[in-house]
């Protein structure tokens, strides 16, 4: 259920947005916007300045929306506002009180990006971006000619060819930074691999 109202919720920003006040039927409050009452204790006024979508959901500080968001204002589609509303009162689920957590100010790091998904692509990408390039590299290199000969000795044996021909030497482990690998598993013996081949742009 919360994963249709999340797509409803969803659509409801797409179709003809439109700067919506409802009242407010929550105890928590909906304001967005800050209200600090001359006589207000500073108790009322963290609430006041609390936001609430029409659904009754917390949203971000101010502070964090306006990090997030650079200053961006919702705009919701009263017709489909309603329908959630009607929705959640037919499950009993409209009007209820949750718990509201106190409010979080700090100051965030500067995006990534002109908006909060750039942020997280971006993000994304430096990250990966050693893993993609040598993806590539192995995607657009020509192996080397398939040794006609494997050695079944333990550990790993590495195979280059030279001018003088095919050479092998033992090595600890497989040398380069990317490599296409394989391994066999004969189950009569048990569950782990028995052998196993790499290879990579400059040996098997």
């Amino acid at each position: 259920m919360y994963r249709v109202l999340e797509v409803v919720f969803r659509n409801a920003r797409t179709v003809k947005p439109t700067r919506l006040r409802l009242p407010c039927l929550s105890s928590h409050g909906c304001s967005t916007r800050p209200s600090t009452p001359d006589n207000a204790t500073a108790s009322s006024e963290e609430e006041e300045l609390k936001r609430f979508n029409p659904l009754e959901i917390q949203m971000l500080s101010s502070s964090l929306h306006d990090q997030v968001f650079q200053g961006k204002i919702e705009t919701y589609d009263a017709e489909m506002v309603e329908k959630c509303q009607q929705h959640l009162d037919l499950h009993n689920l409209w009007n209820k009180s949750g718990t509201v957590l106190p409010e979080v100010d700090f100051e965030l790091p500067p995006l990534l990006g002109s908006n909060i998904d750039e942020h997280f692509r971006n993000i994304a990408e430096e990250q990966s971006r050693p893993y993609f390039e040598k993806a590539q590299m192995l995607a657009d290199v020509t192996l080397s000619a398939i040794p006609d000969e494997w050695s079944y000795s333990a550990g790993w044996t590495k195979y280059v060819y030279t001018d003088e021909g095919l050479v092998t030497s033992p090595v600890d482990v497989p040398q380069e930074d990317a490599l296409i690998f394989d391994v066999e598993v004969c189950m009569n013996e048990g569950p782990f691999p028995v052998i196993a081949v790499a290879a990579s742009p400059a040996a098997w």
